[in-house]
Order: structure tokens, then sequence, then C-alpha cells
């Protein structure tokens, strides 16, 4: 077969997990019980042989990914990382980048699945991988792998850019601005990021001329699009519409919901959105950050409504104030209580329980936060980093007694990411060591905090009021 052949043969077996045939469904259902059960040899075992059959099926790519990481019990450590660096070096340097060039996709693609083997969570082989994917036109798969990628290393920009550019490829226009949020806060000067970052946030939720009042009406607020644009909105509205009564998958219905978003008939897609994912045996990550993504959108047109209203009609700013404020709680609730939903239909996906207490912790709900962190803490990536978040609900609450042993677990655990996110945890288990009256161990971790970052949050003034008031030496003679 031409390689032009076989990327039309790859790219055409891109499937979501229910449009498999009975037979790979069954299989892809015993490989997440399996996973579910704690028997991540076995769910591997399950997915390789079913991407042996359906390489583009995105689920089972990231399950796939993650089954591995649970059966490797984490990343190697010692002599296993350096054994396990050894033999990853010629492949992801020389072998695979030469295949790829020479459009040697398919081989490329299954060097990657054999280098997951050898480890898991390897960042450039989490890269490669998805590379590979990409490559055979597997959009959405590669994307599902660099979801995996960033939930491992969540302060690499190198990940994030990657994950933004893949999400746009798999017409998931939501999830790329968000990412692209992600890269433009670990890239804050660079311009260039800023630039990718409006573009994205435009192709969420396309520019509009005017403050459309769809949600919270203004009299005199609401204006009309071009005749044209508006025109060739509406007509493949409706082409997809009358499409959706013949192809009711879930792809088809997210297609609509966006058309449904850059036409501004947000209850619409929230609707459509929402009644898809009342469907049993779902996986549902991509259509929770769709709906997620249009309360965004619905909240957004009604804060533009008011903004507006306030500037033409100042007497009116109090109000619109107000009800900006009550917009915001309620899209955050909104948002809140899809991920709720999330964790509770999916109760041993370890990452949406981390992801909703991140959430949690935010809104400063610590008891649940805790919850779900300690819920999470079982995935052998996500332990160290649920360990630092219990330790902080502990916190939260007042309990330092109990945040500070859940603190140093998480350090020894090896809190990963960038060197600021151990400091936070070493700079938090200071301030509950203080609180409790453990004074010499507090000093001590802020002067190693010091000593590692001087720039580090308010350490340096920590140490000033240390210094003045440490005991004068003994006066001299």
């Amino acid at each position: 077969m031409s390689v032009p052949g076989c990327l039309e043969a790859m790219a055409a077996v891109q499937k979501t997990a229910q449009e498999l045939p009975p037979r790979l469904q069954q299989c892809h259902e015993r490989a997440v019980q399996a996973l579910k059960a704690g028997n991540a040899r076995v769910a591997a075992e399950l997915l390789a042989a079913l991407i042996a059959e359906e390489p583009g099926c995105a689920e089972a790519r990231r399950a796939l990914c993650e089954a591995r990481l649970a059966a490797s019990g984490g990343p190697p450590k010692g002599l296993r990382r350096c054994l396990a660096k050894a033999r990853l070096a010629w492949p992801l340097q020389r072998t695979g980048p030469a295949l790829l060039q020479a459009g040697r996709t398919d081989e490329a693609l299954r060097l990657a699945d054999k280098l997951l083997c050898v480890d898991p969570s390897s960042r450039d082989v989490l890269l490669f991988l998805a590379r590979c994917s990409a490559a055979v036109g597997a959009s959405a798969a590669a994307a599902e792998t660099l979801e995996v990628a960033v939930l491992l290393f969540p302060g690499d920009a190198v990940c994030w850019r990657a994950l933004a550019e893949q999400c746009a490829k798999a017409r998931r226009p939501v999830r790329a601005a968000e990412a692209h949020r992600r890269l433009a806060d670990l890239c804050p000067g660079d311009v260039q990021v800023r630039e990718a970052l409006r573009r994205a946030a435009a192709a969420a939720v396309p520019a509009r001329e005017s403050s459309p009042g769809v949600v919270a009406p203004v009299p005199g607020a609401q204006a009309a699009a071009a005749p044209a644009t508006q025109e060739s909105l509406e007509a493949q509205t409706a082409r997809a519409e009358a499409r959706l009564s013949q192809d009711s998958s879930p792809r088809a219905c997210r297609d609509l919901a966006q058309l449904y978003l850059r036409a501004e008939r947000f209850a619409d897609a929230v609707a459509l959105l929402q009644q898809v994912m009342a469907r049993p045996g779902l996986d549902d990550s991509a259509l929770a950050d769709d709906l997620a993504g249009a309360y965004r959108a619905q909240a957004e047109a009604a804060l533009a409504t008011w903004s507006q209203c306030a500037r033409s009609s100042p007497d009116r700013a109090a109000e619109a104030e107000r009800e900006r404020a009550a917009i915001v709680r309620e899209r955050d609730r909104r948002v809140l209580e899809l991920r709720r939903q999330q964790a509770a239909r999916h109760p041993h996906d370890n990452r949406r329980h981390y992801e909703l207490a991140e959430r949690l912790v935010a809104q400063g709900e610590w008891a649940e936060a805790l919850e779900h962190f300690e819920a999470a803490r079982s995935h052998p990536n996500l332990k160290a980093r649920a360990l630092a978040g219990m330790g902080r609900c502990c916190a939260g609450t007042g309990q330092h007694e109990q945040a500070v042993p859940l603190f140093q677990q998480a350090l020894d655990a090896g809190v990963g990411g960038p060197l600021r996110d151990r400091l936070a945890v070493m700079y938090d288990m200071a301030l509950s060591c203080d609180r409790v009256g453990r004074s010499a161990e507090a000093n001590a971790l802020i002067k190693d905090i010091f000593a590692q970052d001087r720039t580090f949050r308010d350490v340096a003034d920590r140490i000033q009021r240390l210094a003045a008031a440490a005991p004068a030496g003994p006066a001299r003679q």
C-alpha cells in the first residue's frame, strides 16, 4: 500500500468506543472494568489488542496510557530510570523521527506503542506517541495522549502547546482555548503565546460585533449579524439538524452544538449536550468539556450585555454589577456541578476526582475536596499532588496537626512538575508547622526555600524577620 493510501486507511478508522464493532466494544468495556478493579496489566493487554485492530480509537489510546502507568507503579526511579532513558534515547532521537520523515507512519506508531511499555511516564514518549497518532490523521487520539502528558507534567509548556494544537485539529475548540490559557500562564511574557490565545478564544466562541442579550436581555442591546454571514450559519445549522435525524452519534451532536454556540443559541447548545451526556455507557470527557464551554459562553454573553448596559445607562451601573456577580456565581456553580456529576458517574476515575478536588479548593470547599483528593491518591502518578491537596484541605479547615504529615508524605512521594510546585508544598508545610508551634521546623523549611529560590512568595521578608529576631552575638571586649 502506498503512503497516501495508508494514511487514508488509518484516518478512516477513527472511532469513538461506542462506534467500535460489538466485539471490540466488549473488549473495551472489559478493559475499563479491569482498570477500575486495579488489574492494570490485564487492562493494558486488552487495550493493546484492541488498538492493534483500531489504532484510531481515542478513548482506547488514553485508557492504554493510563493502564500502562498504573501497571508500572509510577515513574521509574534510580537505576531503573537510568536504564529506561538509555533504552529510549536512540529510538526517540533517531529511529522514530527517521520513520516519520520517510512517511512510514504506521511503523512509527507501532514503535511508539513499544516505547510506551518501556516507560509510560516519559514525557518524550507521550509526545512522540501523540506525534505519530497525528501523523496518521488520528488527531483525537493524539489529543487524548497529550491529556495524559499534561496531567503528569502540569508545568510543562511544551506539553500544553502540543495539546492546544491537537485539540484544535480534533475540533475541540473549547479545550484548545483552555490549553492556550494554561500555556499563557506558564509563558506570561511570550507575545506569540498571547496572540495564539486570542485566536483560540475567538475560535471557541466567535467574537460578537455587539452584545447579544440572549441570556440576560436588556432592551435595545441586541443587534443582528451581517445578513450574508447569518444566512450561511443558518444554512449550516439547518443541515446539521436534518443530518441529526439520521446520525445521532455524539460527534454529530457536538458538531451541531458548536453551530448553536456560533449562532448564540446557548440554551439549545446546552440542552443538546446535556441530552447526549445522559446516554448510558458513554465516555463523556469531550462532551463535558463542550458543555462547560457552553456554560461559559452563555455567561460571557450575559456579562457583555450588562457591561454594555452600564456603559449606556450609568444610572443602572449598580444593578449591572449585581447581575454580573450573579452570572459569575451561576456559571461557576454549573461548571462545578457538572464536574461533580462526572466524578459520581465515574467513581473509579482518579483523574476526574483530582480535577474536581482542585476546583473545590478554588471555591474553598475544603471538606468535599479532601474526599476527592483521597479518592485520587491511589493513582501512582497523582499520589504526591493528591497528598499535597489533602494537606491544604486540612490546613484550610485549621487542622494543621493533620496537615503537616500529609505535606511531608507529598514531599517524600516526589511532587512532580516545576521546582515551584515542590517549593509551594514546602511553604505550606512551613506555615502549618508554625501554626502548631514547631517553629524550628518552619524556619528550616523557609531557609531551604530561600536557598533554592530567593524570589518565592514572601520568603525573603521572612528570612529578614528571622535574622532580626536572632539573638545578638557576644559583645566584643
